[in-house]
């Protein structure tokens, strides 16, 4: 074990660590800590008894630990619930303190689960002396997902500081653009701190974060990529990719000659930020939904976003539904799968698109098999599986190269590049729309229900054939997502294939026909509603 808390100890020393759900002491280790990034988080019902030496925040949502990741994560108190369902994908080392609690069984089952599946692996338990009194025992836990090789939560040292960051990736022709609070460089946007926002293109990102990883400090920065996972996008891109790419084409020059959105992107990516990031937590207001609105946010973000609107000749009234009406005149909602993993961490999108459904789940699917499934020669067989697994095959089609660039960019966020050595393999290469045969048991997975049959087939597939971290094979998860995959892939099959599902459908006595008012997902009608209120705006 003294190898194992050598390791813990260099990586808590130099780089980024967050204590979730703390209580009356911190680790030695941790409080003395000199370089590189720290948070501490304190669990609401004792923020009061605070008597820390570090500063802190407030704890107020399990959300909040995958929003705010570190390259080491402590979890104490009711934050070790994290082991059952948002849990810090994205850090190296996650310590758990050991003591006795109600829900310490289901914690454990949680855990369970996540050893099976490969994704976390036991390495041991240290004790850390405690910085006031006694010591305490940590379960330590690493991580073997693919963010961890790639961190986004980094920090640079005050010698380099802002200016030397800057000049580092102008003299090295990075394609880059810090999206927001640039403003006072090289002075942090708030007197109190604050953090650094890079995003990067993805070629460009490896020579970036190994600057950071040679030079930590106190300064925290979160480097983003136009692909690449972010744990505050559920695990999707931290941008949509057209907005990522539009405005890394677009940037301009700011203070100490830094890359920056010009205005219009500014403002349309500070609202994404607003709506898809923060949430309720941005504070700004919500007609349709008051009472879960957060005040006193880091930042005024109503007001900030006010004052960029005038910059380019907006009037903007800063409430949330205004927010989202601006960002789907310009294309800037995400799609349904990604609002899906979003909705994991962010309430206002979990209410928003997934509060209620204007849709009969019938168990439709779309299936992507990606080039590496092809090049190992597991198609027959795959087909012959989705077939004894009881879901009818509608439609299939194998991409050409042209189809491949365009539909890689627009399906699943644009989030395919797992990983870059080698992303071309896991390109989509194959679609194929299914229908569950037992589709009486399927259900509206984002919409918080039982898990639908057609995750149960992802599992059995990876299973037999690869259950490596890059996954050949993505699938929608319910009905809703699966036709905005259709009109997506076929813009103009859409009553074709619809024709055909009914047919299927209505030769089931279990289940009624579906209509075309049946497949309208929530996020279609929302979409019109939006379009008559952004009409209205300009009459």
């Amino acid at each position: 074990m003294k190898k194992l808390r050598n390791e813990l100890i260099k990586s808590i020393t130099t780089q980024s660590v967050a204590m979730f759900g703390v209580g009356n002491y911190l680790p030695e280790v941790v409080a003395e800590k000199a370089s590189g990034r720290l948070e501490i988080f304190l669990d609401e019902r004792n923020a009061s008894a605070n008597k820390l030496s570090r500063p802190t925040k407030i704890l107020y949502s399990l959300s909040d630990i995958s929003r705010y990741g570190a390259s080491v994560c402590f979890l104490e108190g009711y934050a070790r619930n994290v082991l059952l369902a948002k849990y810090p994908n994205s850090a190296q080392f996650v310590l758990v303190h050991l003591s006795l609690s109600l829900s310490v069984f289901l914690q454990l089952v949680g855990l369970l689960r996540r050893i099976l599946n490969k994704t976390v692996e036991v390495k041991g338990v240290v004790r850390f002396k405690n910085q006031t009194l006694g010591s305490a025992y940590w379960l330590v836990l690493q991580n073997k997902t693919s963010q961890v090789e790639d961190p986004i939560y980094l920090s640079v040292s005050d010698d380099v500081g802002i200016t030397g960051l800057i000049e580092f990736l102008n003299n090295n022709d990075i394609s880059y653009v810090v999206p927001r609070f640039f403003e006072k460089f090289p002075e942090l946007h708030r007197p109190n701190g604050g953090d650094v926002d890079l995003l990067v293109d993805d070629k460009d990102a490896p020579l970036v974060r190994k600057f950071l990883r040679e030079n930590p400090g106190r300064i925290p920065v979160d480097l983003h990529t136009v692909f690449g996972p972010a744990p505050g996008s559920g695990d999707m891109p931290y941008y949509i990719p057209k907005l990522a790419k539009t405005m890394l084409k677009n940037s301009t020059r700011g203070p100490l000659n830094v890359k920056i959105p010009n205005k219009q992107d500014y403002f349309y990516s500070f609202l994404y930020h607003i709506l898809f990031h923060k949430g309720f937590f941005s504070g700004l207001r919500s007609d349709d939904f008051s009472e879960f609105v957060k005040g006193t946010p880091e930042n005024d973000y109503a007001k900030f976003s006010q004052q960029l609107a005038s910059e380019i000749g907006l009037d903007f009234n800063p409430s949330i539904e205004n927010a989202e009406a601006i960002l789907l005149e310009k294309g800037f909602i995400p799609k349904l799968d990604t609002l899906a993993a979003i909705a994991r961490i962010n309430k206002w999108v979990k209410l928003r698109y997934f509060g209620s459904t204007y849709i009969k789940e019938y168990g439709l699917s779309v299936l992507i098999l990606k080039k590496i499934a092809h090049k190992k020669g597991w198609i027959e067989e795959i087909e012959e599986d989705i077939d004894n697994q009881g879901f009818e095959i509608i439609k299939h089609q194998v991409f050409s190269d042209v189809e491949v660039e365009h539909l890689s960019a627009i399906l699943r966020g644009g989030n395919w590049f797992v990983s870059l050595d080698n992303q071309e393999d896991y390109l989509p290469q194959s679609v194929y729309v299914l229908i569950d045969r037992n589709h009486g048991k399927a259900s509206l997975a984002a919409a918080g229900k039982k898990e639908s049959r057609i995750r149960l087939l992802k599992t059995a597939l990876r299973l037999k054939y690869d259950n490596s971290l890059n996954s050949f094979i993505h699938a929608t998860d319910d009905t809703a997502q699966s036709w905005e995959y259709i009109d997506d892939i076929w813009p103009s099959e859409h009553d074709k294939i619809e024709k055909e599902v009914e047919r299927f459908v209505s030769s089931v006595n279990s289940v009624s026909k579906p209509s075309s008012t049946l497949i309208k997902t929530k996020l279609h009608v929302i979409r019109e509603r939006l379009k008559q209120k952004i009409l209205d705006r300009f009459e």
